[in-house]
């Protein structure tokens, strides 16, 4: 099937019969835990001096 031979109705369907699975996979419970790595910072250029505000450890 090409892709210009897709109607609106039929994505409509599709989607459809993939809620179930897409409602399942955000409700499973998480097996482990996840590590990750929050990072907040801005690194700033501009008229040639550079500005950091990235957080400053005391």
């Amino acid at each position: 099937m090409e892709i210009d031979q897709i109607s609106p109705a039929l994505v409509s369907r599709m989607a459809k019969d993939l809620d179930d699975q897409v409602q399942e996979f955000f409700v499973r419970p998480i097996e482990r835990p996840i590590p990750y790595l929050y990072v907040d910072a801005s690194y700033l250029q501009g008229c040639g001096r550079k500005f950091d505000t990235s957080p400053k450890q005391s």
